[in-house]
């Protein structure tokens, strides 16, 4: 690259900045350039570092419409200048943050058109737009919560989340109530996932430890064709 490049570039990334802060964002708020999307809500920065998107869960690889959302914030952010609105390191050394294209919230964005669900335990400033933003992607049946023909078999028969000791355990029990067998995925808001099979008219029984939250948490069936089941508490 030579200096009339280098020096465009920099007249670039200053005078966006610039605007950023007119519009009113921190000066605490960085500029970064995404290399690469790792997946639906992991970003790799150029330069070394990765950002974890807050407030969503995309889904996991191997899960129903995980390729759909990964392009789909590949799309939105690879190889773009973005705004990075960072909180904290997480355990993985990951920025844990928000995200804005020309000061458009791309986390919302992702959540707004089906390609994840909300993951908040707290609440910021945030949180009623990602909710609001998921409530119309639900209402909509965009991606993740398009249903699947067999949506209505499953049924919550028994579920006991509260494990107060160390030896209590957490039990879901689900009728399949179709006259046809179901290959399922169950997922939490985090990522524990299980992939089940529940026969024609019958019940499905498991008990874990530690995976339901007390204080609010949620429960994601789905199929090969779409979601089956959802259940969220508080």
């Amino acid at each position: 690259m030579n200096l009339e490049k280098v020096a465009l570039a920099i007249l670039f990334v200053s005078s966006f900045f610039i605007f950023w802060l007119a519009s009113g964002g921190n000066s605490s708020d960085k500029i970064v350039l995404i290399e690469r999307v790792l997946d639906g809500d992991t970003l790799q920065m150029s330069g070394g570092g990765k950002i974890r998107l807050l407030g969503l869960n995309t889904p996991e690889s191997g899960m129903f419409f995980y390729e759909e959302a990964k392009n789909f914030t590949k799309s939105l952010t690879e190889n773009q200048n973005l705004v990075l609105e960072s909180s904290e390191l997480d355990k993985y050394g990951r920025e844990l943050g928000y995200v804005f294209l020309r000061k458009e919230l791309v986390n919302e964005v992702i959540i707004e058109n089906g390609f994840a669900h909300m993951y908040y335990y707290g609440m910021d400033k945030y949180y009623d737009r990602l909710a609001l933003a998921e409530k119309k992607a639900r209402e909509k049946q965009l991606g993740i919560w398009k249903h699947s023909e067999n949506f209505g078999c499953i049924k919550l028969i028994e579920f006991v989340y509260l494990d107060l000791t160390e030896e209590d355990k957490e039990k879901l029990s689900l009728e399949n109530s179709c006259d046809e067998t179901l290959f399922i995925t169950v997922k939490d808001d985090a990522t524990h996932v299980y992939k089940e099979k529940i026969l024609a008219g019958g019940i499905f029984e498991k008990e874990t430890q530690n995976i339901w939250n007390d204080n609010g948490d949620s429960i994601y069936i789905w199929d090969g064709d779409g979601l089956v089941f959802f259940y969220r508490y508080s």
